[in-house]
């Protein structure tokens, strides 16, 4: 009998949240029995793309913009008649909406073929765009279920569809727990030296996308109220805001732009911040977890669902940047809570979001699907 093959199908393949969940699974399905190729409807030649064909996956691009929603179904049901894999696992919005297309294309060809498609819903759509949940469910007949990265995500979305509990899977995320090495006096005074901060200032570390959705305008007023002259405040990340935030950016805060060296800035800071206003489930914050940071993140459901306040993180009110301040002020001068919290944090990490799991209840749900027996 020969291996399955799972398409898993991206927009782009630049370095997210979504393609590095992507990633992780695409590398662990030949464990499972799976074999895997990588689809995106732009172009493959991307940071992420370029990594995993480097690493020995299959990696193609359709070349065609995300949003030209019928042209990339066209084109991937070309491929999928050539090649018929057993499985599409699309990610994302524009790639959910033309992998449904591209298999009602198939449907009543000669041969036969049409493949079971599964969807995977990142993130809790707050922006306005109410077509995005109408389209769903007017597709979801060609996909045989949603799979959701967390409790409040799958809500969310069902609510928003009404689409039946039925059409829902959570699957939470999961990251490589081998990139991430916890935090050691030895490797963050490493880590600190390489970056030129001295044991006489305190880091605190932002690392997210600038966009409105991540709300570091709230976290640079509160930066400004709280007036602490021993700290520097570290954003990396690039985005549309970044011009907005460089205008109005206070004292001793910073703007990195994108950068590769993250594990290095989370074993360097003293406290890891995720201002949110929503998420779907936060990788950088699981990353910071895993590597044994202190947190203060929004009190969002997304984050409540990631961290126990008070043992594992700290949630405070979302928009608030009085409370950040506070927050910011209070767990700056309380090295041995911090530590405490960096310690249960790491500790939840390493139980809860491994990689490896996520690739079984993956495993587990496209064996369900095609009908397969399970595998220890």
């Amino acid at each position: 009998m020969s291996t399955p093959v799972i398409w898993f199908v991206l927009p782009v393949l630049e370095r997210g949240g979504a393609e590095r969940v992507v990633a992780n699974l695409a590398r662990r399905m030949p464990a499972w029995g799976f074999g895997a190729a990588i689809c995106c409807l732009e172009d493959e030649t991307a940071p992420v793309g370029r990594e995993l064909a480097d690493s020995g996956l299959e990696v193609f691009g359709l070349r065609r913009h995300r949003r030209n929603t019928l042209l990339c179904a066209r084109d991937l049901a070309e491929r999928l008649a050539l090649r018929q894999p057993a499985l599409v696992h699309a990610h994302l919005f524009h790639a959910n909406l033309a992998a449904r297309l591209a298999r009602r294309m198939l449907r009543g060809r000669s041969g036969g073929y049409e493949p079971r498609v599964v969807s995977t819903i990142h993130v809790q759509e707050r922006r306005f765009r109410p077509w995005q949940f109408a389209l769903d469910r007017a597709t979801s007949r060609w996909s045989e279920c949603e799979v959701c990265v967390g409790p409040s995500v799958e809500r969310f979305h069902r609510e928003r569809t009404a689409l039946p509990a039925s059409f829902f899977r959570v699957i939470e995320n999961g990251i490589d727990l081998n990139r991430f090495a916890p935090r050691r006096p030895a490797t963050r005074a490493a880590a600190r030296a390489a970056l030129g901060l001295d044991d006489g200032t305190w880091m605190v570390l932002a690392v997210g996308r600038l966009d409105p959705q991540k709300d570091h305008a709230t976290l640079l007023e509160a930066w400004r109220q709280a007036g602490l002259r021993n700290a520097e405040l570290w954003i990396a990340g690039a985005g549309p805001e970044h011009a907005k935030l460089a205008a109005t950016l206070p004292e001793r805060a910073k703007l990195l732009g994108f950068r590769e060296d993250v594990r290095e800035l989370l074993a360097a800071c003293d406290l890891f911040v995720q201002p949110s206003a929503w998420e779907g489930q936060p990788l950088t914050v699981l990353e910071a977890m895993a590597v044994g940071c202190p947190i203060l993140a929004s009190r969002i459901e997304a984050h409540a669902e990631v961290l126990e306040d008070g043992r594992t993180g700290v949630l405070v009110a979302q928009g608030d940047a009085a409370a950040w301040a506070e927050a910011l002020r209070h767990w700056l001068n309380v090295h041995h809570d911090r530590a405490n919290l960096g310690a249960a944090a790491w500790a939840e990490a390493h139980v809860r979001f491994n990689a490896d799991r996520m690739a079984r209840e993956h495993a587990e749900l496209y064996r369900e699907i095609l009908g397969l027996n399970r595998t220890a």
